[in-house]
């Protein structure tokens, strides 16, 4: 153990938070597919209904993540599109919401 008090490793742990689901938005605008659809299933993870906005401007976005060498052959291809992550990702938040809070 560090010798942290529980409240300070609390408000540390939520500034982590914020700089990822900042970093995480932004991201959503990138150029690479991977980024954006690996940025939509990090934000249905963290499940900050602030993210709603970002994933909606997702959702037509059907693009289908892959990577080529250079003769033209797939390396990786993703087999989900990021609308199709950013609709699952709005759908935990949904979810969510409707969840009852947890007791410490």
């Amino acid at each position: 153990m560090s010798g942290d008090h529980p409240h300070c490793l609390l408000q540390r742990n939520k500034r982590e938070i914020l700089a990822a689901f900042d970093a995480l938005i932004a991201e959503t605008t990138a150029e690479d597919a991977f980024t954006r659809l690996e940025a939509a299933k990090a934000l249905g993870a963290l499940g900050d209904p602030r993210a709603r906005p970002a994933l909606m401007a997702l959702i037509t976005d059907n693009t289908q993540p892959e990577r080529r060498d250079e003769a033209g052959l797939w390396l990786v291809r993703d087999s989900q599109s990021v609308a199709q992550a950013a609709k699952a990702a709005l759908r935990k938040l949904r979810w969510r919401r409707f969840q009852p809070a947890k007791r410490h």
